[in-house]
C-alpha cells in the first residue's frame, strides 16, 4: 500500500478498515448471525443507527482480534481445512 507507507498517519486512520477487510468472512458471517439472533430484520424505524452500530462493532472487533492473531476466526478454520490441498496433485 503505497499511500499508507508514505503517510503513516493515514495508516492509523484506515487501520480498522484494513482489519475488517483482512477478516471479511468472519465479519460477514458475524453480521448474519447477529441479524438473525437479534431479529433486526423485523425492527421498525431507520436502519441507519443499526448500520452504524454494526460497522463500528465490526471495526473494533477486527482491530482488536488482528492485534493478537494474524487471521480472523473463520479464516483460521478455512486455512486449517485447506492446508492439505497444497500437496494434492
Amino acid at each position: 500500500m503505497v499511500g499508507t507507507e508514505q503517510l503513516p498517519r493515514l495508516r492509523r486512520w484506515v487501520g480498522p478498515v484494513i482489519a475488517v477487510g483482512a477478516m471479511s468472512l468472519s465479519v460477514y458471517v458475524g453480521h448474519v448471525i447477529a441479524i438473525t439472533a437479534l431479529g433486526i430484520e423485523e425492527l421498525p424505524g431507520s436502519p441507519l443507527p443499526v448500520l452504524a452500530g454494526f460497522a463500528t462493532g465490526a471495526a473494533i472487533f477486527a482491530t482488536v482480534w488482528l492485534r493478537y492473531l494474524q487471521r480472523g476466526p473463520l479464516e483460521l478454520l478455512l486455512n486449517a481445512a485447506t492446508r492439505g490441498a497444497r500437496y494434492a496433485k
